[in-house]
């Protein structure tokens, strides 16, 4: 019947006949566009005042043990089990399966810098100052350095927490956290360019933020990030407890982190002081796989001094 209906409108238009489209009337494009802006500027004072009140709330879930793991339950119970309440049967059955990470001192205070880090992302990313962020990030490293249970570092030759405190906190903030998801916060936390998603990765923090800007600043700081940097390397190799491991370390790995903080000198306005190291260096080690690498970028280096 549909085909018969159509034919028979066809058959209804004049042979020779064009059927021409009318377009509205103009539209006042200046009106539309200053209403899109006004509600562009809607959209923007919404986000800021709900992203406001979100850092403030992951904010104090970072200032104590309890207030770190209620946020995190709340989130996995919102994410996971559509926010059933606390009698679910599905709810109370995953507690029990996480009652000793929950019972955890290591896995709180691991909440809490996961919390703590995740604060300075999503404040850089909503228009924080760039100066205060980094010294709030200086101060974070140094806590998280000093915190021997979730480094998983060694304190008088006993080894004190391990990788797995580390990979349960310092996981990266992706689409599958329960936080990120309940506060739908994947969208916000790509406006911290240049940190790293992740509260553990201490050395991208260190590599991509601090020590860049310790160069820009000539800050004696940059040599003692490298001490600290070559010392924790050091630990994780003892730690992994290969032989096949520690010589390769010291023989490879080692010469390299040290070639690294040399060149660094330069950045300190020493140029004297990174030639002698450099050198030192080659001279230590011929048979290492950046031997004639080392040879070339020194020599560049001497040759661009002997040019002035």
């Amino acid at each position: 019947m549909k085909r018969i209906a159509l034919g028979f409108l066809v058959c209804l238009v004049p042979a020779g006949s064009v059927l021409i489209a009318r377009d509205l009337p103009d539209v006042n494009r200046q009106q539309l566009i200053d209403e899109l802006e006004k509600m562009e500027h809607s959209r923007k004072q919404k986000w800021e005042l709900e992203i406001k009140k979100v850092i403030a709330e992951i904010a104090g879930a970072a200032q104590s043990p309890a207030a770190a793991v209620k946020l995190y339950q709340d989130a996995v119970r919102a994410t996971q089990f559509a926010g059933a309440d606390q009698e679910s049967d599905k709810y109370k059955a995953w507690k029990k399966q996480q009652e000793e990470n929950l019972g955890d001192p290591d896995f709180k205070t691991g909440l809490q810098f996961r919390f703590r880090y995740l604060t300075m992302v999503l404040q850089l990313s909503a228009g924080e100052d760039e100066e205060k962020m980094f010294s709030e990030l200086e101060r974070y490293v140094k806590d998280l350095l000093a915190n021997d249970a979730l480094m998983g570092t060694k304190k008088g030759g006993a080894r004190v927490g391990g990788r797995g405190a580390q990979r349960a906190w310092g996981g990266g903030f992706g689409a599958d956290d329960p936080v990120v998801q309940m506060y739908r916060l994947e969208p916000y936390l790509k406006g911290a360019k240049g940190w790293p998603q992740a509260p553990a990765a201490v050395d991208a923090m260190v590599d991509g933020v601090l020590m860049p800007k310790y160069r820009e600043k000539k800050d004696a700081k940059l040599m003692a990030f490298w001490d600290e940097r070559i010392e924790r390397q050091r630990l994780r190799v003892d730690d992994a407890g290969l032989e096949m491991g520690k010589d390769r370390f010291e023989t490879e790995e080692l010469p390299r982190l040290l070639w690294n903080r040399a060149q660094d000198y330069q950045s300190l306005d020493e140029p004297n002081r990174a030639i002698s190291e450099m050198m030192a260096l080659i001279r230590q080690n011929p048979g290492h796989p950046d031997f004639e690498k080392w040879i070339g970028e020194l020599k560049a280096l001497l040759q661009r001094g002997a040019g002035q």
